[in-house]
């Protein structure tokens, strides 16, 4: 199957996490696969890597993510009267990262890919990643893909969407997708009890 992998970052947190996640990306992963990092803030750190399956686009030149963010700017995780930071009330924050999703998934589509995969820039690669890997976290011995693959949690306010997997040639994702983005397009995710990516997921 063919894999196209999705992360995005706050230029500002280049050193932080996104640099460590670049650089194992590419020491690990095949090199046939794909990156697409949506950037939020430009210009790119001068020492960001350059390779020929990473692709890198300005998140903020998405109308829509701009737009939600302008009119909700106050749910930015401190609605607190102290200004105490609370990640579950921060929909600007998390809104990056379902805009990369949707704006992602098209691109995949476009390239054909089987799978799009999204990872959280703070995650780190440690060995190798390899088809046989892929091909069986995603699909099963009788070649029946699920629509979508996430990392289960139990006993947990909500799953864990460090990792994703979208299938591509799946109607039933591509309502999910849609689905998923139109929380923030709608401003639906306000009426939830926690506004971070994973309890909307």
């Amino acid at each position: 199957m063919k894999y196209t992998v999705v992360t995005s970052f706050p230029v500002s947190q280049w050193e932080l996490y996104g640099e460590k996640f670049l650089n194992s990306f590419i020491e690990y992963w095949p090199k046939e696969i794909q990156l697409l990092v949506y950037c939020d803030g430009y210009p790119l750190p001068e020492d960001i890597p350059k390779a020929d399956n990473i692709t890198y686009f300005d998140l903020l030149e998405n109308d829509d993510l701009l737009e939600f963010k302008e009119r909700n700017k106050q749910f930015n995780g401190v609605q607190d009267a102290k200004g105490v930071y609370n990640f579950y009330e921060d929909a600007i924050k998390f809104s990056h990262k379902v805009y990369a999703q949707h704006m992602a998934f098209y691109k995949a589509q476009n390239m054909e890919s089987d799978w799009l995969i999204w990872l959280d820039a703070d995650s780190i690669t440690y060995e190798p990643i390899t088809y046989e890997l892929l091909d069986e976290a995603h699909g099963d011995k009788d070649d029946i893909c699920p629509d979508v693959t996430f990392l289960g949690r139990k006993n947990a306010y909500a799953t864990c969407t460090s990792y994703i997997g979208y299938y591509l040639k799946s109607d039933v994702t591509q309502v999910f997708i849609e689905d998923f983005v139109n929380y923030y397009n709608s401003d639906e995710v306000l009426a939830l009890r926690s506004y971070a990516d994973n309890f909307v997921f």
